[in-house]
C-alpha cells in the first residue's frame, strides 16, 4: 500500500456511450507503469489508503468497485477482474478462465445470491459464481451479443440493455427478451425502477417504455412529449413523476404525457438522480444543476466526467457524490485524484472505496482524532510534557526551549523556556493556576515571560527537570538531574538521601496515592514509597517488578497501583498499595500487549487503559489486563492507532512527567515526535465487528487445488496437503490472527499465516476448524469447519487388517507349536544323555573302587597315602566336568546361564571351579559353557534337521545372530551349512 508522490494526468470522456472506447483508449496510456502520483488534494479529518499494481493490482486503471455479498471487495479493471480481501489481491483473467470474455472490464454489479455480472469494453456480458465465468451471448436468449446496460430492480431482478432491445435474466445463464415487437430491435441505454413494479426504461431513439416480466407495458414517443433524440438517464420521485434526460433535453413525465422543462432544452442530460433529500441532481457535459424549493441551481460549471454516479446516501447520512476528479461530502471536496474517479462504494465502517482511471485503488476514511502539528502553528514537531489549566488552556513543552500555549485546538503563542537549546523537560499547572516549567533549570511562567523564582537552589538553576508535582498539602516535588528536591512553606531541601536513592538516579514521575502515600519512579532503581508519617519502602525486580526503570503511576478505582516502564511493560500491584507486603504482577509483548516501551497511562473513565508508546498509541480494556494478570486468560489485545489512522507520527514522547493528559472535557492528549494527538473516548469505536473465517481452496503437495465446501474428499494416496484461508474483517483494514484445531484437538495459534500446511495424515474423516481472531479487539468470529476424507490404502482398511491379524496369529500358532516340539526333542535327548552319562559314572565308580582295593593290598603307610593320592587324581578330578557338563545340558534351554550359577551347583568357590576346570580342561568356567552349549547345538543340527533359529533358543541364546556368531567362531562354519551337510 502505497502514500501520496506527484504525477497530475487528465483524462475526459468525449461521450458516455459511443465514445466510451476513445476515452478508455487515450486514458489507458496511465495504466503500463506504478502508479507516482498523490492526492492533489485531501482534506484535513480524513485519512487515504491507496494500493496500486507495486501492491498486488493487476495494473493501476481501475474501473468499477463492489463491495461484495461475502465482504470482499471487487474491482474492474483493464486487465481483469480483482478480488481483495484486505491482505491480498487476486486476478481472475481471461486466459485462465475461459469463460471470461476479456480482461478489459468497465462495470460490475451483483446479485442477492452473490452471483456478479460484469461488462468488458467491448460490452460482452459475463456471469462469475465465485468459480467458474459464463460468457452470455445470444445463444442464451440475449436480444444482442453487445450489452450497454445493466440495471438490478427493487426485486433484484437483472435487466439488460442492448444494443437491440430489452432482456432479463431468468437464471445464471438464462436470458428472456422483453417486447421485442414493440422495441423493433432499439437500443436500451436507460433505467429506473417503477413504483408500481416492474422498470423504466430509455432507447436509442428517444422513446421511454415500462416493462414488466411479461412485457412492454407502456410506450411513449415524441407525440407523447418526449422531445429528445434518444434517452440517456431516468430518475423516479417518490409520487412517481419519471423524468428522462438526453440529447434535447429534460423531460417531466406524468400520467402519458411528457413536458421538456425549459431551462434545459436543447442541452444534453447525461445522468439523473435523487439526493436523499429529494432534490433531482442533473448532470450534463457543461455544468450540474440542482433542483430546490425554489427553482434550480448550478452546484458545478465546467466540464464533468460521465459513467460515475453522481449520488449516493452514505455514511453518517452524508450525500456522496463524484465530480470528475473529485469526490464529494454534502458537496464540500473531501479528496482529489490526478485522473476521473470511475466509482466508489462504501464499506460497513464507513470507509469509501474509490476505482481511479490511472492511480489504482484508494480508500477514504475519517480521522479518528484530532491533531495539532506545526501546520496548527506548533514551532517543531517533537512534544514532551503537556498540563492544562483551569481555563483549559493547554501548555505542551515544545523541541528545545519552547513552551506552546494552546486554547481551542489553535496555538496562541509560543514562549521561550529557561535556557536557549534546552529540551523542554516537564510542565504542570498547579491548583492556584501557576505555570511551572522544567527547562534548563526551573522556572514559572509570569507574562509571557519564564521566571526564576527566588531562592531556588543553585543546583536546580540549569538542569534537565524530569517531574514537578504539588502534593496535597501543598509540597512542590522536583525531580531533576541534581536530585529530588521539596519546596514547603517556602524553603527548599534535597530529598534524595530520604529517599534512599543513590545520587546518579533521576526521579521521573511522582504520584500521590489515595492512602496519601507519595510514590517515586526513578529511572534505574525501581520505586520509592513515602507514607504519610515519612517510612520509606523500595521496590524492584526482587518484589515482582519486570524492570528497575519506571516511566509512569497509576492507582485504579479498587486501589491497585499501576506501574508502566520504559522497557518491560506494564505491572500491577496484588494488593491495595498501602497494604503490607506489596508485590507486583506484569505482562508484556508476549502477553499481547502492543508495546514494551511505554511512557503514560490514562483511563478515559470507560474501563479501557491508554497507554502512549515509541510504537503508537493504543488502549486496553483494563478487565483483559486483569484476567491475564490473574491468570484467566493467556492474552490481551490491543486496539493500536499509527500513522495508517492520522498519527503525525507513530514514537510517543515521554521520560518525563505528564507524557500525556486526560483533558477537562474527557478527551486523552498525548505527545509524540509528530505534535499532539487528541482522542475523544466517547466516538473511539470500540470495535469494528468480529472477522470471518473464509476457507478458500485445499492444495495438494504437487500443486493441485480442490475447491472448498464442507467436505473434501483427497484423491487416493494423498496425505500432505495445505488449507488456503482468508480472514474478512470490516473496513478490510487491520491485522487479523487465525487459530485452528484438528479433530477436536487443542487450538493451536498460526498468527497472520493464512495457509495451513497438514503431513502424514491418517486415513479416515478428520475435522478441521479455524477461527479468525481480530489483533486489536480481540473479537473472534463463528468457526469455519471443514471436513476432509482421507481414503486408506488397501493395508489400511478394516478387512484386510482383520485379514492381517489372523495370518499373524495362525503364524504365531504355528512357530510356537514348533518351538514346543523342539523343547521336547531336547527334553528327550537330555534324558538320554543323563542316562548314558550317569552309566558312565557309576562304571567308573567301579574301576576306581577296583584300584583302591589293589593299592591296599600293595602298599601300607606312606604308599597306601601316594596310591588313595593317585586314585583321588585319577577318581575324583574327571568327575567335576562331568558334573559341570550335566548341569549344562540340564539347565541351557532356561538361558541365563552363568559362573556364578555353576560354582553355587558344584558346592564350590568360583575360584575354585576355575582352578579345578582349567587344570582338568584347560579351559575357563565360562569357555567350558560356551562350548557345551555349541556342542548341543552341532549335534541338534546334525541330528534333526531343526531350523537354525530353533537350534539357537534351545541352547539358550536370546538371538539367532549373536548364535551364528559363537557358533561360526567355534567351528569355522556357519549353522547353516552344519545343517546342510
Amino acid at each position: 500500500m502505497l502514500r501520496f508522490a506527484w504525477q497530475v494526468v487528465f483524462c475526459m470522456p468525449v461521450n458516455r456511450l459511443g465514445l466510451i472506447a476513445l476515452f478508455i483508449c487515450f486514458c489507458d496510456l496511465m495504466t503500463g507503469a506504478p502508479a507516482q502520483a498523490r492526492p492533489e488534494w485531501l482534506s484535513e479529518g480524513y485519512l487515504l489508503d491507496r494500493w496500486t499494481n507495486a501492491d498486488g493490482l493487476p495494473v493501476n486503471g481501475t474501473t468499477d468497485v463492489l463491495m461484495g455479498k461475502h465482504g470482499y471487495l471487487w474491482v474492474a479493471t483493464f486487465d481483469g477482474l480483482v478480488r481483495f480481501d484486505g491482505h491480498r489481491f487476486k486476478t481472475y483473467s481471461a486466459g485462465s478462465h475461459p469463460g471470461l470474455p476479456g480482461n478489459r472490464l468497465t462495470r460490475l454489479i451483483q446479485q442477492d445470491n452473490g452471483l456478479i455480472w460484469l461488462l468488458t469494453e467491448q460490452y460482452a456480458l459475463a456471469s462469475f459464481d465465485g468459480r467458474e465465468f459464463h460468457a452470455a451471448g445470444t445463444e442464451q436468449g440475449l436480444p444482442a451479443p453487445r450489452v450497454l446496460k445493466l440495471h438490478l430492480d427493487r426485486r433484484d431482478r437483472l435487466w439488460l440493455g442492448t444494443e437491440q432491445g430489452l432482456a432479463h435474466a431468468c437464471g445464471g445463464a438464462c436470458f428472456q427478451s422483453v417486447g421485442e415487437s414493440a422495441l423493433q430491435g432499439e437500443a436500451v441505454q436507460a433505467f429506473a425502477d417503477a413504483p408500481e413494479g416492474g422498470i423504466w426504461a430509455g432507447t436509442g431513439t428517444g422513446r421511454v417504455i415500462r416493462a414488466g416480466i411479461g412485457g412492454v407495458e407502456q410506450i411513449l414517443n415524441a407525440e407523447d412529449g418526449i422531445a429528445l433524440r434518444d434517452v440517456r438517464a431516468l430518475a423516479v420521485d417518490s409520487d412517481g413523476v419519471v423524468f428522462a434526460g438526453g440529447q434535447g433535453g429534460l423531460v417531466r413525465i406524468e400520467g402519458n404525457k411528457g413536458r421538456m422543462l425549459r431551462l434545459f432544452e436543447g442541452k444534453t442530460v447525461n445522468d439523473l438522480e435523487f439526493a436523499p433529500g429529494g432534490e433531482l441532481i442533473v448532470q450534463s457535459y457543461e455544468r450540474t444543476w440542482r433542483s430546490s424549493d425554489d427553482g434550480w441551481r448550478v452546484v458545478n460549471e465546467g466540464p464533468i466526467a460521465g459513467y460515475v454516479r453522481l449520488v449516493a446516501d452514505g455514511p453518517h447520512g452524508s450525500e456522496w457524490r463524484v465530480r470528475q476528479y473529485d469526490l464529494l461530502e454534502n458537496g464540500e471536496s473531501v479528496v482529489r485524484a490526478p485522473c476521473p474517479i470511475r466509482d466508489f462504494a462504501f464499506d460497513s465502517t464507513g470507509g469509501v472505496w474509490l476505482a481511479t482511471l490511472c492511480d489504482g485503488l484508494w480508500r477514504v476514511s475519517q480521522r479518528r482524532f484530532d491533531t495539532i502539528t506545526t501546520q496548527h502553528g506548533l514551532p517543531e514537531g517533537p512534544v514532551y510534557g503537556m498540563a492544562q489549566g483551569a481555563d483549559g488552556t493547554i501548555w505542551a513543552s515544545v523541541g528545545a526551549g519552547a513552551l506552546a500555549e494552546i486554547r481551542g485546538g489553535v496555538v496562541r503563542g509560543v514562549h521561550a523556556a529557561g535556557s536557549p537549546g534546552q529540551v523542554v523537560g516537564t510542565v504542570t499547572v498547579t491548583r492556584q493556576g501557576r505555570v511551572l516549567v522544567g527547562q534548563g533549570g526551573f522556572c514559572t511562567m509570569q507574562a509571557g515571560e519564564c521566571e526564576v523564582p527566588e531562592r531556588l537552589p543553585r543546583v536546580l538553576g540549569n538542569v534537565l527537570v524530569r517531574s514537578i508535582f504539588e502534593d496535597r498539602s501543598g509540597g512542590l516535588w522536583i525531580g531533576s538531574q541534581t536530585g529530588v528536591w521539596l519546596r514547603y512553606d517556602g524553603r527548599w531541601r534535597s530529598m534524595q538521601e530520604a529517599l534512599a536513592l543513590p545520587e546518579w538516579v533521576q526521579v521521573q514521575t511522582v504520584y500521590q496515592a489515595e492512602s496519601g502515600s507519595l510514590w517515586f519512579g526513578t529511572d534505574s532503581d525501581g520505586l520509592r514509597r513515602r507514607s504519610p508519617g515519612g517510612e520509606v519502602l523500595a521496590f524492584g525486580r526482587g518484589d515482582g517488578l519486570s524492570s528497575d526503570r519506571i516511566r509512569d503511576l497509576y492507582q485504579d478505582s479498587s486501589g491497585h497501583l499501576w506501574v508502566v516502564t520504559a522497557d518491560s511493560g506494564v505491572c500491577r500491584s496484588d494488593r491495595r498499595e498501602h497494604r503490607p507486603g506489596l508485590v507486583f504482577d506484569c505482562l508484556d509483548s508476549r502477553q499481547g500487549l502492543y508495546a514494551d516501551s511505554l511512557h503514560r497511562l490514562l483511563a478515559d473513565g470507560k474501563g479501557r487503559f491508554w497507554f502512549n508508546s515509541n510504537s503508537g498509541v493504543f488502549w486496553l480494556h483494563r478487565q483483559s489486563l486483569e484476567r491475564v494478570l490473574e491468570g484467566r486468560a493467556e492474552r490481551v489485545y490491543s486496539r493500536v492507532f499509527t500513522e495508517s489512522d492520522g498519527l503525525p507520527d507513530r514514537e510517543g514522547n515521554g521520560g518525563v512527567q505528564n507524557a500525556g493528559i486526560r483533558l477537562l472535557d474527557g478527551r486523552l492528549a498525548f505527545p509524540g515526535q509528530g505534535g499532539i494527538a487528541i482522542f475523544d473516548p466517547g466516538v473511539v469505536e470500540e470495535h469494528q465487528g468480529a472477522p470471518r473465517v473464509i476457507i478458500q481452496q485445499l492444495r495438494l503437495a504437487d500443486g493441485t487445488a480442490l475447491p472448498a465446501g464442507n467436505r473434501v474428499e483427497l484423491p487416493l494416496g494423498e496425505r500432505v496437503f495445505s488449507v488456503q484461508i482468508t480472514g474478512i474483517k470490516p473496513g478490510l483494514t487491520g491485522e487479523i490472527y487465525f487459530r485452528y484445531r484438528f479433530d477436536d484437538g487443542s487450538w493451536m495459534e498460526v498468527g497472520e499465516d493464512r495457509n495451513l500446511g497438514f503431513d502424514n495424515v491418517r486415513a479416515g474423516r478428520h475435522r478441521l476448524e479455524i477461527a479468525a481472531v481480530d489483533a486489536n479487539s480481540g473479537l473472534s468470529g463463528p468457526v469455519a469447519s471443514m471436513d476432509i476424507e482421507v481414503p486408506p490404502h488397501l493395508y489400511e482398511r478394516t478387512s484386510v487388517r482383520v485379514a492381517s491379524i489372523g495370518a499373524i496369529v495362525l503364524l504365531a500358532a504355528v512357530w510356537l507349536a514348533r518351538r514346543h516340539r523342539a523343547a521336547i526333542r531336547l527334553q528327550q535327548y537330555l534324558h538320554r544323555e543323563v542316562d548314558r552319562r550317569t552309566s558312565q559314572v557309576l562304571r567308573e565308580r567301579h574301576r576306581a573302587d577296583a584300584a583302591v582295593a589293589i593299592a591296599g593290598e600293595r602298599s601300607e603307610g606312606a604308599e597306601a597315602s601316594t596310591a588313595e593320592s593317585a586314585v583321588a587324581t585319577a577318581t575324583t578330578e574327571p568327575l567335576l566336568a562331568d558334573d559341570v557338563r550335566t548341569w549344562i545340558e540340564r539347565n541351557v534351554q532356561h538361558g541365563g546361564l552363568s559362573v556364578a550359577a555353576l560354582a553355587e551347583s558344584m558346592h564350590m568357590s568360583r575360584s575354585k571351579l576355575h582352578r579345578r576346570l582349567v587344570r582338568e580342561t584347560g579351559r575357563s568356567p565360562g569357555e567350558f559353557i560356551r562350548d557345551v552349549r555349541l556342542g548341543l547345538a552341532r549335534q541338534m543340527l546334525q541330528g534333526d534337521g531343526r531350523s537354525v533359529s530353533d537350534v539357537a533358543y534351545s541352547v539358550g541364546f536370546s538371538s539367532v545372530s549373536g548364535f551364528s556368531r559363537a557358533y561360526r567362531n567355534h567351528f569355522g562354519e556357519s549353522p547353516s551349512q552344519t545343517g546342510s551337510e
